[in-house]
């Protein structure tokens, strides 16, 4: 897309030159018939025939926006259900019915949805799970993201992330590098946002994981030709 040439021609040419950048970030692209898409660039520096050159890959993001949209979506409608329905039966039923139809969603697009509660124990997992981590909710429940972690670095990141609570529906992003129920790793791309009551305090998080090992194992292979 013409407005975002800028910024990727800054990363790019920083990347070529040596200097700290990005490696991974977000943009538009347009396609043939002239439509934009949002997209992932996952971008390292190599060598090519002798030559300094970029390998990128580029992945369409567009069912993960959708996803995030709508869980932006849905908290906005079950804070204003809490805030406008008086009886507590008729606004955990509207709830239940929001939570549904983005649970529906989020796994049409591969994603597994999770809930913790305050101290980032597990609440719920959506069933989607057993397929990225060989566990099914129920093994889950009570127990913390970190525990799945491959290193205390990424353990360490996750708590960061769940750390800063100052814009309480701003969805984060970050990589988890987890560990399945038999014991093969698995890259997950998580978004994540804070809960809170009617009084603002913090009651949990809510999110949804999606597994990107494909796309992180294409990019290390190339890497490792480019290498030789």
């Amino acid at each position: 897309h013409p407005d975002e040439i800028p910024k990727v021609r800054q990363r790019y040419t920083a990347r070529i030159s040596g200097r700290p950048a990005r490696k991974q970030y977000e943009t538009i692209a347009l396609r043939k018939d002239g439509s934009a898409v949002p997209v992932e660039l996952t971008a390292a520096a190599t060598t090519w025939r002798g030559r300094l050159a970029d390998v990128i890959i580029v992945r369409d993001i567009t069912p993960q926006k959708r996803s995030q949209a709508r869980l932006l979506e849905e908290q906005e409608i079950n804070d204003r259900l809490r805030r406008e329905v008086e009886e507590r039966r008729r606004a955990e039923v509207a709830l239940r019915a929001s939570e549904e139809r983005f649970r529906d969603v989020a796994e049409a697009s591969g994603e597994y949805i999770f809930e913790l509660d305050s101290t980032a124990r597990l609440t719920y997992v959506s069933e989607r799970v057993v397929t990225v981590l060989g566990y099914s909710p129920e093994e889950l429940l009570g127990r913390t993201p970190h525990e799945f972690n491959v290193s205390d670095r990424h353990a360490r990141r996750v708590q960061d992330l769940l750390e800063l609570n100052d814009l309480p529906h701003e969805v984060r992003v970050l990589e988890q590098h987890a560990v399945r129920r038999d014991g093969s790793h698995v890259w997950l791309q998580v978004h994540i946002m804070t809960r809170r009551d009617d009084s603002g305090a913090i009651k949990g998080y809510r999110g949804t994981a999606l597994d990107i090992t494909t796309e992180r194992l294409a990019l290390a292979a190339l890497q490792r030709r480019d290498a030789i």
